[in-house]
């Protein structure tokens, strides 16, 4: 018996592997949803991120910036211009390519790095959104947990999580 942590990862495995699918069981990664109930100091958590408290706070959560799409957010911010928002990345990748390539499109101002965050509960809680444009991931942990804190999330079909997600 092979357990996968998505249908995505059973499909790669059947076709990939030639794994009989009979031979496989999904098993979807649990959290504990409690950490995400506990009462919060919205204001008070938003002001330890220096986030504002009048723009819209996109966030992303994660390491591997490369494969898990923050340029894709960075190159995403010019089209929205009109809008008030900011996005602020929180993770233990090198932002300096990333912080490079929203000064040459002249969306630093509303890019923050916060490096590492021990605290991911509270970060993902004061999110407006959460934004996840991975090119892959067999199931991301980060995704399920945005949806436990009760935040609105943006991924891709390439994350094995969206399974348990519910457009709109």
């Amino acid at each position: 018996m092979i357990l996968a942590v998505s249908g995505l990862v059973r499909d790669q495995l059947i076709r990939w592997y030639d794994v009989p699918p009979g031979k496989i069981t999904v098993v979807p990664n649990g959290i504990d949803a409690g950490r995400y109930a506990e009462p919060l100091d919205h204001e008070q958590v938003r002001g330890w991120f220096g986030m504002p408290a009048n723009s819209l706070v996109l966030g992303f959560l994660g390491n591997e910036f490369d494969r898990k799409g923050v340029q894709t957010i960075i190159e995403a911010l010019p089209h929205l211009r009109d809008i008030p928002l900011e996005v602020f990345i929180a993770g233990a990748d090198d932002p300096a390519p990333y912080r490079r390539r929203a000064e040459q499109l002249s969306v630093s101002d509303r890019t923050h790095f916060v490096g590492r965050v021990t605290n991911p509960e509270e970060f993902l809680r004061v999110l407006d959104v959460f934004v996840f444009p991975v090119h892959y991931e067999p199931f991301g942990m980060v995704v399920t947990e945005a949806m436990a804190a009760g935040v609105p999330v943006i991924t891709a079909r390439a994350v094995g999580a969206v399974e348990g997600m519910t457009d709109g």
